[in-house]
């Protein structure tokens, strides 16, 4: 169990080092430099939060990957991590931010004028 929880609190750690980037608000402002070295911290931390068994540190770094390929315009990539944070948050029955996620591909399908899908979140 040491290992498990060492991997957690690392995995914590990264996650506030990627958000101190201003990535977690849908900032649109934040750089590209910014947003790549976020994804670096948020990917290890993700690997390590899964190691662990950490949801909701694994959800919060599911949302801002999503956020960061939206951010970054790539809508379909969002999209597919956007699916995921859905289903974190659905297990750990976070229900503001399974709303977030319901409405984060709503947006996601609207921005690409795939209404259909839209309109199913």
């Amino acid at each position: 169990m040491g290992q498990s929880t060492d991997h957690s609190s690392i995995a914590g750690e990264l996650l506030r080092e990627a958000r101190s980037l201003r990535v977690d608000k849908d900032y649109y402002e934040t750089s590209n430099e910014d947003r790549t070295a976020a994804l670096s911290l948020l990917t290890r931390a993700l690997a390590l939060s899964q190691t662990s068994g950490d949801l909701a540190t694994e959800a919060k770094c599911l949302q801002d990957i999503s956020r960061i390929h939206d951010m970054n315009g790539d809508y379909a990539t969002a999209t597919l991590w956007a699916k995921q944070t859905l289903t974190a948050f659905q297990e750990l029955g976070d229900l503001q931010e399974e709303a977030w996620a319901f409405q984060k591909l709503a947006n996601l399908h609207y921005v690409v004028s795939d209404y259909g899908n839209a309109i199913e979140y």
